[in-house]
């Protein structure tokens, strides 16, 4: 097969990951996104959901890939209605953490970067000793800038640290405060519905890993979340917990729940909906 992916060492992993569970031998095909392109500007300003994806699903729906793999949380809630997600997979990493500089010292106020506008407000809410600043690049920027000095610590998400860096320190943030984002951690693969390898990637998939996709891509569709909305959905297939925080005109919603189907975290979604569209807000 064409596989084909970002050109960053996560991406890469995270693809040589999908072709280790696939077995045989394949074409892998680095692309450069619209978000790789610029490191510098606030995601918010340079475009909106798929920033980091959609140049490639063009490709794999023009068939010019045979499928994709991707973060799961930069694909953005609708796709063409030729492509399908098949298969999800690698899902427990969800966390947000903290990496924080190797020489640092004290516990008092504390430089902190990331790039997410949902980690900047959880952070100016939970973490008053903290000061947010922009951060753009991928990991290895991000990690290099702060072992430079420019940040006492910076956020990332716990898949990104497991995958490349797993002997490096960092602390895990507690997910019932730091709701990560939909689909973090899950490492998605996208292919033509119409796809004659759709039988083999599928195989790639984990049961659970889907769970827990279906359920934080249904309430991000109804939210119509991109990742410059600061909301975190969180979804556990095995405790069968649901986090979720909706921001609303300077408010937040903040839900814990327990549910055990598809159906019950729609039911759950909708209602907090309907409270976003006519409560007092």
């Amino acid at each position: 097969m064409k596989i084909g992916t970002r050109e960053s060492r996560l991406a890469l992993i995270q693809t040589e990951m999908f072709t280790n569970i696939l077995g045989g031998n394949h074409e892998i095909v680095k692309i450069r996104s619209k978000g790789d392109m610029d490191r510098e500007r606030p995601l918010k300003e340079i475009g909106g959901q798929g920033l980091f994806v959609n140049e490639i699903n063009r490709m794999v729906l023009n068939g010019d890939l045979d499928c994709a793999v991707h973060s799961g949380k930069d694909l953005p809630t609708i796709l063409n209605k030729e492509l399908e997600v098949i298969s999800v997979f690698d899902w427990k990493n969800y966390h947000d953490v903290i990496v924080f500089r190797g020489d640092l010292e004290g516990t008092g106020r504390m430089k902190i970067g990331t790039s997410s506008p949902r980690r900047e407000e959880q952070i100016r809410k939970h973490a008053k000793n903290w000061d947010v600043f922009g951060l753009r690049g991928n990991i290895d920027t991000r990690l290099n800038k702060l072992d430079n000095g420019n940040y006492d610590g910076i956020v990332l998400s716990e898949a990104a640290m497991v995958r490349m860096y797993p002997s490096r320190d960092y602390e895990i943030l507690d997910e019932s405060i730091f709701v990560p984002a939909p689909g973090q951690g899950i490492i998605a693969v996208i292919a033509r519905k119409d796809s004659p390898n759709y039988d083999d990637i599928k195989i790639t998939e984990d049961p659970t890993a889907r769970k827990r996709w279906d359920v934080e891509r249904r309430i991000s569709g109804i939210f119509n979340m991109g990742c410059s909305v600061p909301n975190g959905i969180l979804y556990n297939p095995e405790t069968e917990f649901l986090y979720m925080d909706i921001n609303i005109r300077e408010n937040v919603i903040s839900i814990r729940i327990k549910v055990r189907t598809l159906q019950e975290a729609e039911m759950v979604a909708r209602n907090v909906k309907e409270i976003m569209n006519y409560g007092d807000y």
